[in-house]
């Protein structure tokens, strides 16, 4: 049945006819008797019957509306068997929610390259769309107005009209509770790679690429409608089966962003020297190169250092090393890595590149001079830059004959260049960046300001 509330139609005002005329009939008649009776005059008759039934329809209206005036829910409207007559959204709404079956073993049997998983409906992300039903409810009798609203809010209160409660699927939730049989069915993306000519050497370069492949995935949007589906199309007591979709999942790093890339020499290069007798601090600077090289950094793209090596544990092969901490040096695993944070900033500098977070040391550094040393910490200093160079770029990283170097790899401009220089300030110093095309400045920017309080005990 429609929701009342509509224009006004025959087909849907004769059944209502009929009855108010049979009433009217049926109470003039008594009225009649009753003046025969008493010898009551025709004219006072025909007033106390005017009387009775203004007092009866004026009755019935007000109980009709009410609900109107009180933001409520109008007479016999109903929802999985909960009456809803006279309730506000909220009380509905609890009430709806508290009278549903849990979908804790609701059962759905997910299928997808002949191999088959059974999941409950709420660890698949399914739940009752109680707002919609209520708001459904609250509707009825409100899309109207005159008599078109009191004909309807009659019908919905004589013949009741219930409002139906749809199973919904959350689309990160059934991507997040379906992960183990995704993880059998989804065949992973491959990226297209570089191939270096000698991992271990501190003149990295790249030679050659590796071709991308593409994957299999979970279309989740539509799996999250199928599983829906599936749910509102069968029983309580019966599995939900459901075909999951799957669809073609590219790689990020495709065979044409790694072609635009030149080999041929890089955009920016910068070294920074180490003392190789401090094995543990030598050691960490090769681990972090290593996590670093290969990276390619789409445009727009924000590059983490933090986010690139993870955490630095005993468990990743990190060791102990000093590092800096408030103004004095300590020893820590992960030692060193500063270092190789440094020698990428000024890299990044160099190539013309966004940087997004940097933070300088506590103390300045033996390795570079200050303004120009980057700090992190896993627990929150990073270091960040974004690629604003309009085309893909590559890192490459390695410790070698006492260096520390880092190229940055994309698409060089010809006739650009970027000079990096910093000047004295009070207790600290100001760091700018030029960049000139074909011997003309065309940019001058104030990279940082950075104080120095403490001079280096290392």
């Amino acid at each position: 049945m429609a929701p009342p509330g509509g224009s006004l139609t025959t087909e849907f005002l004769q059944p209502f006819a009929v009855v108010r005329s049979r009433w009217m009939a049926t109470t003039w008649d008594l009225l009649n008797r009753s003046a025969r009776k008493f010898r009551v005059s025709g004219g006072v008759l025909c007033l106390v019957v005017a009387l009775i039934v203004i007092l009866m329809v004026g009755r019935r209206i007000i109980f009709l509306t009410s609900p109107l005036q009180n933001a409520a829910i109008v007479h016999g409207v109903t929802c999985a068997g909960v009456d809803f007559s006279g309730l506000t959204k909220g009380q509905a709404r609890r009430l709806l929610a508290a009278s549903l079956p849990s979908l804790d073993h609701r059962a759905v049997e997910m299928h997808a390259n002949s191999l088959q998983e059974t999941r409950s409906a709420a660890s698949l992300g399914a739940f009752w769309d109680v707002d919609a039903s209520v708001e459904a409810a609250y509707t009825v009798g409100r899309t109207s107005t005159g008599l078109d609203r009191l004909w309807a809010l009659e019908t919905t209160a004589d013949q009741k009209y219930n409002v139906k409660v749809d199973l919904r699927v959350e689309p990160r939730l059934l991507e997040a509770g379906s992960w183990h049989f995704r993880k059998m069915v989804e065949i992973p993306p491959h990226n297209a790679s570089v191939v270096f000519a000698d991992v271990g050497s501190s003149s990295l370069e790249p030679v050659d690429r590796a071709p991308a492949r593409s994957g299999v995935g979970l279309d989740v949007p539509a799996a999250a409608k199928a599983v829906e589906d599936a749910l509102n199309s069968t029983t309580e007591k019966k599995a939900a089966a459901v075909v999951l979709p799957m669809k073609i999942v590219e790689p990020e790093i495709s065979d044409d962003v790694l072609s635009s890339i030149d080999f041929g020499s890089p955009v920016s290069e910068f070294k920074t020297n180490y003392n190789a007798a401090l094995r543990g601090r030598t050691h960490n600077l090769a681990l972090a190169c290593h996590a670093i090289t290969g990276t390619v950094i789409l445009p727009g793209h924000v590059f983490s250092y933090n986010r690139r090596l993870g955490p630095r544990t005993i468990g990743k092969g990190y060791q102990s090393a000093p590092i800096f901490v408030e103004g004095e040096v300590k020893e820590d695993t992960g030692g060193g890595i500063c270092q190789v944070a440094t020698t990428l900033y000024n890299a990044a500098l160099l190539a013309g590149c966004k940087i997004v977070e940097r933070n300088h040391h506590s103390m300045k550094t033996s390795y570079i001079g200050p303004g120009r040393d980057a700090t992190v910490a896993w627990d929150g200093l990073d270091f960040k830059f974004r690629n604003n160079l309009g085309n893909a770029i590559l890192l490459t990283a390695a410790v070698g004959d006492g260096d520390v170097t880092v190229r940055i790899w994309g698409c060089p401009v010809p006739g650009r260049s970027v000079t990096v220089y910093t000047r004295p300030a009070q207790d600290g110093v100001v760091t700018y960046r030029d960049t000139s095309l074909m011997g003309e400045r065309v940019r001058h920017e104030l990279v940082s300001r950075d104080p120095y309080p403490r001079r280096p005990e290392e």
